[in-house]
């Protein structure tokens, strides 16, 4: 019998029929920068294509150009961004596909604060697509825990992994 290998994971959202796709290489780097600066909130842009209208593909994380970080918070600035965009889109297709940070030192269950940004970002006319995908990192004993969401009409929806 051969071993199963684990090459990605995928995340559900049963009420609105969609789905995650994040390459296990792509997770681990995720992983890597959620608690790389000295015990600080991290986080970033997610990008990555649509397989279909229901799926997307995480293909990768951008760092914001400014950020404001703390133990407790993590601010990100689209200053300077745009360019960065239209380049990974005129290369390879890539689109903005949402946001992710780390709660270093609690839950990944979001916040007021988390909620609120999710509210804006899902409202602003620069964005997209009809479901960003925001991604909380936080840390449950000494493992990583993983959990998306998603919004509509002011709604917060988790997804569960598959």
């Amino acid at each position: 019998m051969k071993d199963f290998e684990l090459k990605e994971y995928r995340f559900h959202q049963s009420y609105l029929h969609l789905t995650i796709i994040v390459p296990l290489r792509i997770m681990n780097n995720i992983l890597e920068n959620a608690f790389s600066e000295n015990g600080c909130e991290q986080g970033g842009f997610l990008f990555g294509k649509y397989e279909d209208d229901f799926s997307a593909v995480i293909h990768g994380i951008v760092s914001p150009i400014y950020k404001n970080n703390t133990r407790s918070s993590f601010i990100r600035y689209t200053d300077g961004m745009q360019d960065y965009w239209d380049a990974l889109y005129k290369k390879d297709g890539y689109i903005y596909l949402g946001e992710w940070h780390s709660h270093p030192s609690a839950s990944a269950s979001y916040s007021d604060i988390d909620r609120n940004t999710m509210i804006e970002i899902y409202e602003a006319d620069s964005v997209k697509i009809r479901y960003p995908i925001f991604l909380i990192i936080g840390k449950s004993k000494d493992y990583p825990e993983i959990k998306f969401y998603t919004i509509k009409n002011k709604i917060i929806y988790s997804y569960e992994r598959r």
